[in-house]
Protein backbone atom coordinates (compact mmCIF):
# COMPACT_ATOMS: atom_id res chain seq x y z
CA UNK A 1 0.00 0.00 0.00
CA UNK A 2 1.34 3.70 -0.45
CA UNK A 3 0.39 4.37 3.06
CA UNK A 4 2.82 1.74 4.11
CA UNK A 5 5.40 2.76 1.41
CA UNK A 6 5.56 6.30 2.87
CA UNK A 7 5.63 5.07 6.31
CA UNK A 8 8.87 3.04 5.15
CA UNK A 9 10.34 5.81 4.15
CA UNK A 10 9.65 7.81 7.15
CA UNK A 11 11.23 5.19 9.02
CA UNK A 12 14.13 5.23 6.66
CA UNK A 13 14.77 9.06 6.88
CA UNK A 14 14.13 8.67 11.07
CA UNK A 15 17.08 6.08 11.01
CA UNK A 16 19.49 7.95 8.90
CA UNK A 17 19.07 10.64 11.27
CA UNK A 18 19.33 8.87 14.45
CA UNK A 19 22.59 7.05 12.67
CA UNK A 20 24.14 10.26 11.98
CA UNK A 21 23.51 11.97 15.49
CA UNK A 22 25.24 8.59 17.08
CA UNK A 23 28.51 9.22 14.85
CA UNK A 24 28.58 13.24 15.41
CA UNK A 25 27.85 12.81 19.39
CA UNK A 26 32.11 11.55 19.41
CA UNK A 27 32.39 14.73 18.82
CA UNK A 28 29.48 16.81 20.42
CA UNK A 29 28.35 14.49 23.18
CA UNK A 30 25.06 17.07 23.73
CA UNK A 31 23.96 16.67 21.04
CA UNK A 32 20.02 16.16 21.10
CA UNK A 33 17.74 15.19 18.26
CA UNK A 34 13.92 15.18 17.60
CA UNK A 35 11.37 14.80 14.88
CA UNK A 36 9.21 18.05 14.84
CA UNK A 37 6.19 16.16 14.84
CA UNK A 38 6.67 14.51 17.70
CA UNK A 39 5.70 17.88 20.48
CA UNK A 40 6.68 16.51 23.68
CA UNK A 41 10.21 15.41 22.47
CA UNK A 42 10.56 19.03 20.10
CA UNK A 43 9.59 21.15 23.11
CA UNK A 44 12.06 19.46 25.36
CA UNK A 45 14.62 20.34 22.85
CA UNK A 46 13.54 23.55 21.97
CA UNK A 47 13.41 24.14 25.74
CA UNK A 48 17.67 23.17 26.12
CA UNK A 49 20.40 25.14 25.46
CA UNK A 50 22.25 22.41 23.78
CA UNK A 51 22.48 21.71 19.97
CA UNK A 52 19.95 19.63 18.50
CA UNK A 53 19.29 18.06 15.14
CA UNK A 54 15.64 18.32 14.19
CA UNK A 55 13.88 17.05 10.95
CA UNK A 56 10.26 17.02 9.95
CA UNK A 57 8.85 14.31 6.94
CA UNK A 58 6.21 16.79 4.83
CA UNK A 59 4.91 14.81 1.95
CA UNK A 60 4.81 11.41 -0.18
CA UNK A 61 3.02 12.03 -2.95
CA UNK A 62 2.41 9.86 -6.28
CA UNK A 63 3.89 11.32 -9.38
CA UNK A 64 2.55 10.69 -11.84
CA UNK A 65 1.38 8.09 -10.37
CA UNK A 66 2.12 4.82 -7.84
CA UNK A 67 5.00 3.28 -7.81
CA UNK A 68 6.90 6.53 -8.71
CA UNK A 69 6.46 9.52 -5.76
CA UNK A 70 7.90 12.87 -5.18
CA UNK A 71 9.25 13.51 -1.68
CA UNK A 72 9.67 16.30 0.18
CA UNK A 73 11.11 16.29 3.69
CA UNK A 74 13.68 18.80 6.16
CA UNK A 75 16.51 18.36 7.83
CA UNK A 76 18.12 21.18 10.35
CA UNK A 77 19.82 22.23 13.53
CA UNK A 78 19.16 23.89 16.63
CA UNK A 79 21.60 25.90 18.27
CA UNK A 80 22.06 28.03 20.96
CA UNK A 81 24.92 30.36 22.63
CA UNK A 82 26.29 29.80 18.95
CA UNK A 83 27.87 32.95 17.86
CA UNK A 84 28.82 33.52 14.65
CA UNK A 85 26.51 30.66 14.28
CA UNK A 86 29.77 28.33 13.68
CA UNK A 87 28.22 25.40 15.56
CA UNK A 88 25.13 25.76 13.51
CA UNK A 89 26.73 25.74 10.48
CA UNK A 90 28.76 22.73 10.76
CA UNK A 91 26.22 20.57 12.33
CA UNK A 92 23.78 21.62 9.71
CA UNK A 93 26.33 20.60 6.81
CA UNK A 94 27.15 17.07 8.55
CA UNK A 95 23.04 16.47 8.89
CA UNK A 96 22.83 17.75 4.79
CA UNK A 97 25.79 15.00 3.80
CA UNK A 98 23.67 12.66 4.81
CA UNK A 99 20.77 13.89 1.93
CA UNK A 100 23.05 14.98 -1.02
CA UNK A 101 21.48 15.97 -4.24
CA UNK A 102 22.31 13.00 -6.55
CA UNK A 103 22.52 10.62 -3.77
CA UNK A 104 20.54 7.44 -3.88
CA UNK A 105 19.12 5.70 -0.48
CA UNK A 106 17.53 2.73 -0.25
CA UNK A 107 13.89 2.85 1.69
CA UNK A 108 13.57 -0.17 4.39
CA UNK A 109 10.73 -0.91 6.96
CA UNK A 110 12.77 0.11 10.53
CA UNK A 111 9.45 -0.06 11.64
CA UNK A 112 8.83 -3.87 12.61
CA UNK A 113 12.50 -4.77 12.31
CA UNK A 114 13.20 -5.22 15.56
CA UNK A 115 10.15 -7.72 15.65
CA UNK A 116 11.39 -9.39 12.44
CA UNK A 117 14.58 -8.83 10.99
CA UNK A 118 13.71 -10.93 8.59
CA UNK A 119 11.80 -7.93 6.99
CA UNK A 120 14.93 -5.87 6.65
CA UNK A 121 14.43 -5.79 2.66
CA UNK A 122 14.36 -2.63 0.28
CA UNK A 123 11.00 -1.82 -0.18
CA UNK A 124 12.08 1.01 -2.96
CA UNK A 125 14.55 3.97 -2.94
CA UNK A 126 14.84 7.58 -3.12
CA UNK A 127 16.99 9.38 -5.39
CA UNK A 128 17.42 13.15 -3.49
CA UNK A 129 17.08 15.71 -6.16
CA UNK A 130 17.99 18.84 -4.24
CA UNK A 131 19.29 20.16 -0.83
CA UNK A 132 18.92 23.60 -0.55
CA UNK A 133 19.48 26.04 2.40
CA UNK A 134 16.73 27.97 3.81
CA UNK A 135 16.92 31.30 5.62
CA UNK A 136 17.57 31.36 9.05
CA UNK A 137 14.58 31.31 11.98
CA UNK A 138 14.62 32.20 15.65
CA UNK A 139 12.90 30.38 18.44
CA UNK A 140 13.30 32.89 21.50
CA UNK A 141 17.48 32.71 21.79
CA UNK A 142 17.92 30.08 18.93
CA UNK A 143 18.91 29.44 15.83
CA UNK A 144 17.63 27.27 13.40
CA UNK A 145 18.26 26.23 10.12
CA UNK A 146 16.49 23.83 7.68
CA UNK A 147 17.66 22.23 4.48
CA UNK A 148 14.82 21.44 2.13
CA UNK A 149 15.27 17.88 0.72
CA UNK A 150 13.40 17.02 -2.57
CA UNK A 151 13.60 13.78 -3.86
CA UNK A 152 11.94 11.06 -6.60
CA UNK A 153 11.32 7.57 -4.78
CA UNK A 154 10.43 4.07 -6.25
CA UNK A 155 8.67 1.71 -4.36
CA UNK A 156 9.05 -1.99 -5.50
CA UNK A 157 6.47 -4.66 -6.53
CA UNK A 158 3.98 -2.04 -8.48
Amino acid sequence: MADDFALQFKSTIDKLIADRVEILRDSYPTLQWAEVDDMAQTDAVFKSEEPAVIWQFATMEPHPRSPLYRVEFMVGVKTTLDPGNYLLIRLLGEIRNVFDAGKTLFIRDYTTLEDDPQDNVDKGYVLIGSNEVAPQQFDRQSGIRYAGIVGKAVRYGG
